[in-house]
């Protein structure tokens, strides 16, 4: 019982952080555009399948990555010098009730030509798998004689992977330039997971 106490709220908890997240992009997008744009995320569909369809197609998944988000521009330039343009002057309700349906009508274009079921793309070896480690980079140094004594903070945590040994020998390089040129204090953090 307990456990499914614990479950629910957590739920919760992840329910409304991604509503928060929703509501804070679409408030972005409104004080920067002053355009309500709920078709945003079926363009972002659209770039993922165009990306797919390209990739498998030339089999070049950088060829891919490049013309995908070109086929989505277009569409998005179709779309607002066809239909938001026009709305500009209007109320935001009209603009929010044309990009609502243009988002419907995308969703099922992208159900019609690629089916309902998701696609996935491997990426090539060189972007495959994970990064992992840290570095914290932290100096202090003030101005003072105890500087010239050598009195100066440094603090350095490196766990990066086999496949990097460069990242924490130039981390430990940046950490010995800013001890030695630092007047003030100057924090660097690297982090990668």
């Amino acid at each position: 019982m307990t456990w499914l106490i614990v479950s629910q709220i957590l739920n919760g908890f992840a329910t409304g952080m991604l509503y928060a997240l929703v509501g804070v992009g679409l408030t972005l997008v409104l004080g920067v555009l002053n355009l309500p744009n709920f078709a945003h995320g079926t363009l972002f569909a659209f770039g993922a399948y165009f990306t797919y369809t390209v990739a498998n197609l030339t089999d070049s998944f950088y060829l891919g990555v490049l013309i995908g988000p070109l086929l989505v521009v277009l569409i998005g330039f179709v779309i607002e010098s066809q239909g938001v343009r026009r709305l500009y002057a209007a109320h935001h309700d009209y603009q929010l009730l044309f990009l609502f349906a243009i988002a419907l009508i995308l969703q099922e274009t992208v159900i019609l030509i690629w089916g309902p079921v998701g696609f996935s793309l491997l990426p090539p070896k060189f972007l495959a798998g994970a990064v992992t480690g840290a570095a914290v980079v932290t100096a202090s140094a003030f101005p003072t004689p105890a500087i010239s004594q050598g009195m100066k903070e440094l603090k350095m945590v490196t766990t990066w992977p086999k496949n990097f040994p460069g990242l924490g020998t130039t981390a430990e390089r940046l950490a010995k330039r800013i001890t030695d040129n630092s007047a003030g204090k100057i924090t660097v953090k690297v982090f990668a997971a």
